[in-house]
């Protein structure tokens, strides 16, 4: 559906394509491979944020999506964590103190996209194989 309702701009089977260029750039580093596909994606803000946001680090947060065929090419769907699930994490609801909400926080963001991302592609290569 994604393919279709983009004229082949956006899907997993693109994100596939351009993870495995990703990939092929950076061979021996997992984490070189994210970020550059993360940027031909366009899922890194263009320019630090005003605000502190220890959080979110230069990853773009799901609001911050552009849904609109002028995207980048595979910039949709995205494979962050929704803001309402980093939120919950860290924010603790009244009363509760969480001396490490905000390092939780983070962690999640980072897990998802460092770990969900290349882990997501293999699934997707071995549905479209």
């Amino acid at each position: 559906m994604w393919l279709t309702a983009s004229n082949g701009r956006f899907g997993l089977s693109v994100q596939l394509r351009l993870w495995q260029e990703a990939l092929a750039d950076h061979p021996n580093n997992n984490e070189a491979a994210v970020n550059a596909f993360r940027d031909r994606v366009g899922w890194k803000i263009a320019a630090p944020r005003a605000e502190v946001d220890f959080i979110s680090s230069d990853w773009l947060n799901e609001s911050e999506l552009t849904y609109a065929l002028q995207a980048p090419e595979g910039h949709l769907p995205w494979g962050g964590v929704s803001d309402e699930v980093v939120q919950s994490v860290a924010v603790p609801p009244p009363g509760v103190h969480c001396g490490s909400c905000t390092v939780d926080a983070m962690q999640l963001r980072n897990e998802r996209f460092y770990r969900y991302i290349p882990q997501l592609m293999e699934q997707v290569k071995l549905s479209l194989d």
